[in-house]
């Protein structure tokens, strides 16, 4: 009779639990940023852009192996 009682004290804890979990929850697909707002930043002058005309041959030795191991057959 004991275990009984504890078992649905017990069941009655974890459904509360969940219909307490359920209403904290949060949908985040209907979550929108809006990137228009915020702040805009100049982009940093120290990050390569692609454009630049760097020869293979003077190049990191670490990117020339990875360029290297890439597309050996």
């Amino acid at each position: 009779m004991v275990l009984v009682k504890v078992y649905k004290s017990y069941q009655d804890l974890i459904e509360e639990s969940q219909r307490y979990s359920a209403s904290l929850s949060f949908d985040y697909s209907k979550a929108f940023v809006p990137f228009s707002e915020l702040p805009h930043h100049e982009m940093s002058k120290n990050i390569y852009e692609g454009h630049e005309k760097i020869p293979f041959k003077d190049r990191h030795p670490k990117f020339q192996k990875i360029l290297l191991n890439e597309f050996i057959d």
